[in-house]
């Protein structure tokens, strides 16, 4: 009998030989089976954008209403080629793919961040930072940008500290609700393999940092904050070109330094990270942090594919040290 893990796989793997759209949402039916509803009277069915802009305090999400806002009608072919890049290299649990079609619960906090955790029962629950959490989140990065502009040299080392970090770009305005809530049921979709067979970033960036990089990445390091940020940047991308990038494709925009202009802050943040470790790579004289460096940044590249133009130059090229 088939492990769950194996099940998903299968219908995966079942998806490559499909040609029609119809054929192609036959596979997305067989994993919306496997799926899991959270919802109840308490946590009623509300889209991301109603409940981030809306007074209701709880509500279930669906993250296939939110892949689709970018994807449209190409969404299942997309979750079919994810998902069979993900067979050849593992780098999500297969059951981020059966995760994409669970209605998952959300409240809203007003003391603390935005996060993505279990309940003591083990069910997935979003708390979206509001009220006081998210003025406070919103003050902090209004000031870190003011730090950033000024002549404080202290100042301006701790702001860069916060925006290296966090894989921040300093030049345009903290995430709006909905983005912070798109970020934290990304993760319900993009659980990293304990087996992938790559060096995750998150194994390299505490070595790699110098006192020229202090805390880069810190955050956008650890494995599921890099492929959640992956999945926000895949589906960015297409929204806006039609197309998800393979690891060539993004080593070329990383290469180039330059971000496309429709990024959103959580678009960006994985380009910002990526260009960090290149500089590592490129420039360090510490050859043990080149190759870490290289290699991750190698890693990240790898993992693009199994996560679901007008250029201006932006944080890519924010002076280092």
């Amino acid at each position: 009998m088939a492990t769950p893990s194996e099940l998903i796989n299968q219908i995966l793997l079942s998806g490559k030989r499909t040609k029609t759209k119809e054929e192609q949402d036959k596979i997305i039916q067989m994993l919306s089976a496997l799926s899991v509803d959270y919802s109840s009277a308490e946590y009623p069915k509300m889209s991301a954008s109603e409940f981030a802009s809306g007074d209701a305090q709880k509500a279930a999400l669906s993250p296939q209403e939110i892949l689709k806002s970018y994807y449209g009608e190409n969404l299942p072919r997309e979750i079919i080629a994810a998902g069979n890049y993900n067979i050849a290299r593992p780098t999500l649990l297969p059951k981020s793919y059966q995760n994409i079609f669970d209605t998952i619960p959300a409240s809203k906090t007003t003391e603390y961040g935005s996060a993505y955790s279990p309940d003591n029962n083990g069910k997935p629950m979003v708390e979206l930072s509001s009220g006081r959490g998210f003025q406070i989140d919103q003050k902090n990065n209004e000031t870190y940008r003011k730090w950033l502009q000024g002549n404080d040299l202290e100042l301006k080392a701790k702001a860069l500290e916060y925006f290296q970090a966090n894989s921040l770009d300093p030049l345009i305005a903290a995430s709006n609700k909905q983005g912070a809530l798109e970020h934290e049921v990304g993760h319900h979709i993009t659980r990293v393999a304990p087996y992938a067979d790559l060096p995750l970033a998150a194994k390299s960036s505490a070595s790699i940092a110098s006192d020229k990089f202090n805390k880069f990445g810190e955050h956008t390091s650890i494995g599921n904050e890099t492929t959640q940020a992956l999945g926000r940047f895949q589906r960015e991308m297409f929204k806006n070109t039609g197309k998800r990038l393979h690891p060539v494709e993004f080593m070329a925009i990383v290469n180039k330094g330059e971000i496309p202009e429709f990024l959103t802050q959580e678009g960006r943040r994985i380009l910002i990270y990526a260009k960090n470790l290149k500089e590592v790579a490129d420039k360090s004289e510490d050859k043990n942090k080149k190759e870490k460096a290289k290699k991750a940044l190698e890693s990240i590249s790898r993992m693009a594919p199994a996560v679901v133009q007008n250029k201006k130059q932006y944080g890519l090229n924010l002076p280092i040290g």
